[in-house]
């Protein structure tokens, strides 16, 4: 080996075995060049290298550290690499490489591997570990020697180790963007560990601030998949969820846990549900719905109750488009159901003068339902009743369900159409009768009948005293 130093100073040669003394330049642009000039394109060929030498306390020379440059590839190309080696006192002649600078600019400390990293195009800064799998350690040190943070890998895991001297009370972790903070990890005696987004003190675990608009989390999944959020007390099994919140994408249905289990859904029709699935009349719970209607479906026992703690009056109250037209009223003792009467709601009022004749028209029977064949009642056939008293009776005698403006109709169906069950059959929309409506004729009728009984009385009373 040859060359110079700035103007030489002295001269090496490929035997040179040591030089004492110090080598200095005095040109503008001094340059130390190490000229291999073997022919080669082997990896690590073409190498030079710096060692540095000592000698011990009792005369040993000893190689201390060495600087290396070599041919980074095995192409006939100009690609270097510089290699920085120590020895850990067990290394004798042959230290032990530290710190690698590759032909790409990629930094590796205490590896030879190239970091995967996904961009060819972008430089790594690489660090191994001597044992377990581990990565190098990345250290952030303070001017007093504590460490304010660690960042180092083992077997696959990152971990970020923040304060790791414990020299500080409340240490935190923040991320910023755009020179901004947005994220904030901190760990304090007022509120634990916990995870700040959009603010620098988190009350809790989690804390989403954001005091000049919306504050949001979004749950993204499969059109057949669920989001989820999770309450629970233990690791395994349905400890995990003892409570939760659901969506269900397949059903578009949003789910209440409790105890482990659903117990409350809103689902896509409208309907809040409690206690069951689904809004059919098969299994007891309760029906919301968003159109204005409610089912309570109970096996056994009272299946509403209503208490009116204060004094006498209304439990409940009916109206029709806002105007009152019935009630129930309680009392101490009793109940009373009301539905409207007051004198000032009513006009064209004239008496009933043939209470008997419309009486005779009706046509009482003794019967059983269909769905209670043991029970045999008292009553009337709403249709029948109809004729005499229209007003007792709602509902069209035969009348069955039909498809209206507004429904989803099904392929081939249109708008009065029948509509039909899983069998085919059309479905009946069943004639109620309140039979309290009757009582004003049967109370003409009586009347009647007292006026012709007493008529009768007077007559055979005259006759009996001639």
């Amino acid at each position: 080996m040859s060359k110079y130093i700035g103007t030489p100073v002295v001269n090496l040669s490929v035997d040179t075995v040591d030089v004492t003394g110090d080598i200095t330049a005095t040109d503008s642009t001094p340059e130390l060049i190490l000229l291999n000039d073997t022919h080669e394109d082997t990896d690590g060929g073409r190498e030079g290298k710096v060692t540095f030498k000592g000698e011990q306390s009792g005369g040993e020379v000893t190689v201390l550290a060495q600087i290396q440059s070599g041919h980074d590839g095995t192409s006939d190309d100009e690609k270097g690499d510089l290699i920085f080696k120590t020895n850990d006192g067990s290394d004798g002649n042959s230290p032990t490489e530290r710190l690698r600078i590759d032909s790409g600019g990629n930094v590796k400390i205490g590896t030879t591997a190239t970091a995967s990293h996904g961009a060819a195009d972008n430089h790594v800064l690489a660090l191994s570990g001597s044992q377990n799998n581990g990565s190098g350690v990345l250290a952030f040190i303070d001017t007093s020697g504590n460490s304010d943070a660690l960042l180092s890998g083992n077997d696959g895991s990152l971990t970020i180790n923040v304060d790791s001297s414990n020299a500080t009370a409340d240490s935190s972790l923040q991320i910023r963007l755009d020179n901004t903070e947005e994220y904030r990890f901190v760990d304090t005696a007022a509120h634990g560990a916990g995870l700040g987004i959009g603010t620098t003190a988190p009350l809790r675990q989690l804390h989403i601030s954001n005091t000049s608009a919306n504050s949001e989390i979004a749950f993204t999944a499969a059109t057949n998949g669920v989001s989820s959020i999770l309450f629970g007390d233990g690791l395994t099994g349905s400890d995990v969820y003892r409570g939760y919140v659901q969506y269900n994408h397949s059903d578009e249905a949003m789910l209440f846990g409790v105890g482990a289990a659903e117990r409350m859904r809103l689902d896509n029709s409208e309907n809040l549900i409690i206690g069951k699935t689904s809004s059919s009349f098969s299994a007891d719970g309760l029906v919301l719905s968003g159109t204005g209607n409610s089912s309570f479906v109970k096996t056994s026992d009272t299946v509403i109750f209503c208490n009116r703690l204060g004094t006498d009056g209304k439990i409940q109250a009916f109206y029709k488009a806002g105007t009152e037209v019935g009630s129930i009223v309680v009392f101490s003792s009793h109940t009373s159901y009301s539905t409207s009467s007051d004198y000032r709601m009513k006009e064209n009022v004239v008496n009933i003068d043939d209470g008997i004749t419309r009486v005779k028209q009706l046509s009482p029977k003794r019967f059983n339902f269909i769905s209670d064949s043991e029970r045999t009642v008292d009553g009337f056939l709403a249709h029948e009743a109809q004729t005499v008293v229209p007003e007792s009776v709602h509902g069209t005698k035969d009348e069955v369900e039909v498809w209206a403006d507004g429904d989803e109709l099904p392929d081939g169906v249109s708008v009065g159409d029948n509509k039909l069950d899983d069998d085919g059959n059309t479905i009946p929309v069943m004639q109620g009768i309140d039979q309290a409506k009757l009582v004003p004729l049967l109370t003409a009728a009586l009347q009647e009948a007292i006026a012709k009984i007493e008529t009768l009385e007077t007559k055979v009373a005259a006759l009996e005293g001639e």
